[in-house]
């Protein structure tokens, strides 16, 4: 195995390995900067002097917007440095300066083996000569645009290699004339279109579930099947729910809402206690998700809390250690004293919100922990309700292998055969239709 940063070089190919913290089993390859990592990295940029934007990094929503100002520039390929080195205006070049310095903080956070965009396309051009021996022929498909950074390094793939832009009955870009390679187009099919009418958003659904199960009994695979809409907020939780019920994997593409997940309501408890405070309803509902979510707290019974005073509000964490500490082990159903791991989640919680983070590393983990760091990235701890509730995460289903369930946009990117329209009577879902119009619905 190569040493970190060391070259593996095999029949003309030249493979660069990373080695970040975690040993041998955390090699992996250059890749463009993750967006969780980039968020992360943006946190902890803003604690330090940035110029200009200290007057509102400390504001709502500054992470989210200098994080996807970041990556927008990345795309464009801009150089920051460079932009601000040739800017003419002194105000511009005072904001420019600022984001220049973001950006070298945020750089020295990435993981090593995380580049920006043009970064990458600067080391695949000094290999470009090994693109015929890697690739073959290229073929471009499902793409409507390309972003900027990418398009000199299709330039030169396009010199060293045949590639082809297979457009179908999609728009071809006008900039791709300019980079010599050739555009295939053909005429969008007609589609069979057939029609229904449902009493309510959950009736239509269903229909459209019950559609998917027929298709896939008659085997069709789950790879041709889309359901999809404009907006799919007002379907996700009927969508949800009738899924699990008929058995069929279906992926989000859009994500999951973070507290339709076990993970994502321990996280929810959590914030809950920290927001508003100490209850007896509260503390149960964290411990219960605490045990069943973290092997941390997996040995407290269920029943833990039945000695206590069914009456008393119990509003502060003084109050609770006291009830607490008056317990005994055999108060507890399997015998067992567990009263410094209760201690220990009052004491965590009486932390208090400015803690918040510190509080979520010392009783979390795994997925729970996940959300709850990109809850904190997202907005400051005050937050986190609001945040929670708008936060979304991956299914963890293969969409080359579920039916995929869509906003119109995604689908009008990579059609499906068999495409399942819901909500067309709106406005909303009237927009839809004419976004994903190339797509043949069944």
């Amino acid at each position: 195995m190569p040493g970190a940063g060391s070259a593996w070089r095999h029949t003309g190919c030249e493979v660069v390995y990373n080695r970040p913290a975690g040993g041998p089993s955390g090699w992996r390859f250059l890749q463009p900067v993750d967006g969780d990592d980039l968020a992360a990295a943006v946190a902890e940029a803003i604690k330090l002097l940035l110029g200009e934007l200290d007057a509102v990094k400390a504001l709502p929503g500054f992470q989210r917007a200098a994080a996807s100002s970041l990556s927008k520039a990345w795309s464009a390929g801009l150089r920051l440095a460079d932009e601000t080195a040739s800017a003419k205006d002194q105000a511009a070049r005072t904001r420019l300066e600022a984001m220049t310095c973001l950006e070298q903080e945020v750089l020295a956070r990435l993981p090593k083996s995380e580049l920006r965009p043009h970064d990458l396309v600067t080391a695949a051009l000094s290999r470009i000569g090994y693109a015929k021996s890697l690739f073959g022929r290229i073929a471009i498909h499902g793409r409507t645009e390309m972003s900027p950074v990418w398009r000199p390094l299709l330039t030169a793939l396009a010199i060293e290699t045949e590639v082809t832009w297979v457009a179908d009955a999609r728009r071809v870009p006008p900039w791709l004339s300019s980079t010599g390679v050739p555009a295939v187009t053909k005429a969008a099919e007609q589609p069979a279109v057939r029609s229904i009418s449902c009493a309510s958003p959950r009736h239509e659904i269903l229909a459209a579930v019950r559609w998917a199960r027929r298709l896939l009994a008659q085997g069709v695979g789950a790879h041709q099947i889309a359901i999809a809409t404009a907006s799919p907020a007002n379907w996700d939780d009927h969508m949800l729910a009738l899924s699990e019920t008929a058995n069929i994997p279906i992926h989000f593409v859009h994500g999951r809402a973070a507290l339709d997940s076990p993970d994502g309501q321990l996280a929810a408890a959590l914030a809950e206690i920290l927001l508003r405070g100490f209850s007896q309803p509260r503390v149960k509902r964290l411990v219960g998700l605490l045990r069943s979510r973290t092997k941390q707290f997996a040995a407290v019974p269920g029943s833990w809390w039945r000695k206590l005073p069914e009456d008393a509000p119990l509003l502060h964490a003084a109050r609770w250690k006291r009830e607490i500490a008056a317990l005994e082990a055999g108060d507890f159903s399997d015998g067992v004293d567990h009263r410094p791991l209760l201690l220990g989640i009052i004491d965590m919680i009486g932390l208090g919100l400015g803690n918040a983070a510190d509080i979520g590393e010392r009783l979390l983990q795994g997925r729970s922990l996940a959300i709850w760091r990109k809850a904190l990235t997202d907005a400051p701890a005050e937050a986190l309700d609001v945040t929670l509730a708008g936060l979304r995460i991956d299914d963890g289903l293969e969409p080359a292998a579920s039916v995929i369930w869509a906003p119109a946009s995604a689908i009008a990117a990579v059609p499906r055969p068999y495409t399942w329209l819901v909500g067309l009577t709106s406005g909303r879902g009237r927009a839809g239709l004419v976004k994903i119009r190339f797509c043949r619905i069944i």
